[in-house]
């Protein structure tokens, strides 16, 4: 049992010095919804703040909007085409902590998914 601890406390060191000489690595998370009406959301906790992607898909023909929300007001959206298929858009500069990510569009299923 004492070695399969150090081994693990090791393993976690190895990972800490790796993740600190080289800041460029990412850790990714996030969340994802898959839905059957025309709005869809789901949220990311934990999000340690900067970049974000959203994936979105809408169902119908016509304009759609995704968008983000979270702490300190920090909001980021826009309108797409909703035959376009699904599609993938940026937002920089999101505080940390929760991120709400919807996408709405004239017709379901919809997708959407919040990344980092």
């Amino acid at each position: 049992m004492r070695k399969a601890l150090v081994r693990t406390g090791s393993v976690i060191a190895a990972v800490s010095l790796v993740v600190g000489a080289f800041p460029q690595v990412a850790l990714a998370a996030g969340s994802s919804a898959n839905c059957t009406g025309a709005t869809c959301q789901t949220s990311g906790y934990g999000f340690p703040g900067g970049t974000v992607s959203i994936d979105a898909d809408t169902g119908g023909t016509g304009t759609a909007i995704w968008g983000i929300n979270g702490p300190n007001g920090y909001k980021c959206s826009t309108t797409f085409s909703a035959a376009g298929g699904v599609r993938s858009w940026v937002c920089y500069n999101a505080p940390k902590g929760t991120l709400n990510a919807t996408v709405s569009g004239p017709a379901g299923p919809s997708v959407v998914g919040i990344r980092w």
